[in-house]
């Protein structure tokens, strides 16, 4: 079995997301479980705001038809209770003004003010008791038709955790980056069972001390899917796993010239050091581009990636150089 280094760079980036947001899989199968156990919870949850918001409304329809109902004799009710307050509060002034001279009048002055602006208040609620009890009726009516009419707008913001979570599940299955990471995960299964002597780095960036012109354009460094090193020399692989309306869209950074740019970044790092030899590949799922007559990477199949690298057998350098070449990989 080869030595293998790191993970998927496309599984990180949907684990990383997915970790954010509360989900923690630990291979791709598993993200369909969760959004199909997230899906049971929002429908569950969905039938729960529903339920709630019927019980509001039989609440608020109750409170209606009692108000409703007992009109008349809650309007009696408290105009009596008023009127026996207006009594009250008018006894009280009358025992503090009788016998008063004008001296203790005076002394009195902001008390007699306070009980006859109580008994003004109080003739006021007499008279508006009827227009109380009906606002109370609006009141409720307005709160039942606001329930009534924002059913779906209620059970919406009650599940919205449930529902984001159901979003972020679906956009994770859907992504780029779930794509590639099946992809990834597909070869690095079967690249691992290459012989011991060889050496499986996955999602390794190679960086340059100083910027090189490749191409017209500056070069510093490449993040490069997986390398595979051996003492038959250095596999430098791009894997895509795309659609064919997304290959024929043609948007998208051309496979071609990244794996290149990452080949001769490698060469320049790794391969004029050791003395190695550098090969691309791009591994593809799905459909990709048509190869350009001027590239030199080969373009196969994931199924097909490992016995291109068995197939070649002449020694480059020692297992000793293998393991020093990691080393610098991973240590740099």
């Amino acid at each position: 079995m080869a030595k293998v280094i790191g993970e998927s760079g496309a599984w990180k980036s949907v684990v990383k997301d997915l970790n954010n947001a509360g989900f923690y899989p630990e291979k791709p199968s598993e993200i369909s479980k969760l959004l199909e156990q997230a899906k049971r919870e929002l429908k569950s949850d969905e039938a729960k705001a529903s339920q709630k918001i019927q019980e509001q409304i039989e609440t608020l329809k109750k409170n209606l038809q009692e108000l409703e109902k007992n009109f008349e004799g809650d309007l009696q009710t408290s105009r009596k209770q008023i009127s026996n307050e207006i009594e009250t509060v008018q006894l009280e002034l009358d025992i503090l003004q009788s016998g008063m001279g004008w001296i203790q009048k005076f002394i009195n002055y902001q008390i007699i003010k306070k009980y006859k602006t109580k008994i003004k208040i109080l003739k006021k609620q007499y008279k508006d008791c009827s227009l109380i009890l009906q606002r109370k009726i609006i009141s409720v009516k307005n709160a039942l038709d606001k329930a009534q009419n924002s059913i779906d707008d209620f059970v919406s913001n009650e599940c919205k955790s449930s529902r984001d979570k159901v979003s972020i599940l679906q956009s994770a299955l859907t992504s780029p980056d779930f794509a590639g990471a099946i992809a990834e995960i597909e070869l690095i299964e079967k690249l691992k069972t290459l012989p011991d002597n060889y050496c499986l780095i996955n999602d390794v960036k190679i960086n340059l001390i100083e910027s090189i012109r490749f191409d017209g354009e500056w070069l510093a460094s490449a993040q490069i899917d997986h390398l595979v090193i051996s003492p038959y020399g250095i596999f430098v692989i791009e894997v895509k796993n795309w659609s064919k309306k997304f290959t024929l869209d043609g948007n998208y950074f051309d496979p071609y010239l990244q794996v290149k740019r990452a080949r001769y970044l490698c060469y320049r790092v790794i391969g004029e050091k050791y003395n190695l030899k550098v090969r691309s590949i791009i591994a593809y799922k799905g459909s990709i581009p048509e190869k350009p007559s001027n590239s030199q990477s080969k373009v196969l199949r994931i199924e097909k990636v490992k016995d291109y690298v068995l197939w070649f057998k002449e020694t480059n350098v020692s297992n000793k150089i293998v393991e020093e070449v990691v080393n610098f990989i991973i240590n740099q």
